[in-house]
């Protein structure tokens, strides 16, 4: 297959752990042979009738699991790239060198609107966490106007409403959200979970700040001093 110029990683897992580095999108791939087949990929339409590629490829790494775990990638042209894509480093904290050690992928401002716009499509736990952990990422800090443009014209571009802290309360997967956060969270996360209810009473902060009503401050690093008086108790 060959890779156009300007392909660009999405929102799935991968972009995420480029961007984040921390919590349920860290996870270390070191394939050792890869499987594909016939049945491996699959065209099919979007929501918007538009034409994408879904695949799977299997892979056997250092792990001795049962089965070979998975990678899947959907492929499609249909996304809407707001701004240029940017030149991520690849995590790979192994011995062996990778042959290209950046990819190109979002910019943190569209990955946290593209997350914003699936949130308010799908509303599923993952979406919900992802939104809210992504809010408190220190790079966002003064750059709510890319987000909300970037949400914008993704929502233009999907045929929905811009969402809003009180759209995503009255979605009709509200019941369903919450029934499946430790379903599907519980296992990607370290124990204890934190509650659906922190994560839901969050949504007007992230709004607040969205909309400018509630701007986030960046607090001054803290610094460490010579204590010459101080002794050990």
């Amino acid at each position: 297959m060959t890779v156009p110029r300007d392909f660009a990683t999405g929102s799935g897992r991968a972009a995420r752990g480029m961007v984040l580095g921390s919590g349920r999108h860290r996870e270390g791939l070191r394939a050792r042979m890869a499987a594909v087949d016939d049945h491996s990929f699959k065209r099919t339409r979007n929501k918007r009738g538009r034409a994408t590629t879904v695949g799977k490829v299997a892979y056997r790494g250092p792990n001795a699991s049962p089965s070979m775990p998975k990678v899947k990638l959907d492929l499609t042209s249909d996304e809407l790239l707001v701004a240029p894509g940017v030149l991520r480093p690849i995590g790979h904290p192994y011995r062996d060198v990778l042959p290209q050690a950046r990819v190109l992928s979002y910019s943190i401002a569209e990955l946290f609107g593209e997350k914003l716009r699936a949130l308010a499509e799908r509303c599923r736990p993952r979406d919900l966490y992802d939104v809210v952990h992504l809010h408190r990422h220190p790079d966002l800090i003064g750059r709510a106007d890319p987000v909300r443009h970037a949400l914008e014209r993704k929502c233009e571009h999907a045929g929905i409403e811009v969402p809003s802290a009180d759209t995503i309360r009255s979605s009709p997967f509200r019941a369903e959200i919450e029934e499946e956060w430790e379903n599907m969270l519980g296992h990607q996360l370290p124990r204890p979970l934190v509650p659906f209810s922190a994560f839901w009473r969050a949504l007007d902060e992230v709004f607040g700040w969205l909309e400018g009503s509630s701007p986030t401050t960046q607090l001054p690093r803290a610094s460490v001093g010579q204590v010459s008086a101080w002794e050990a108790p």
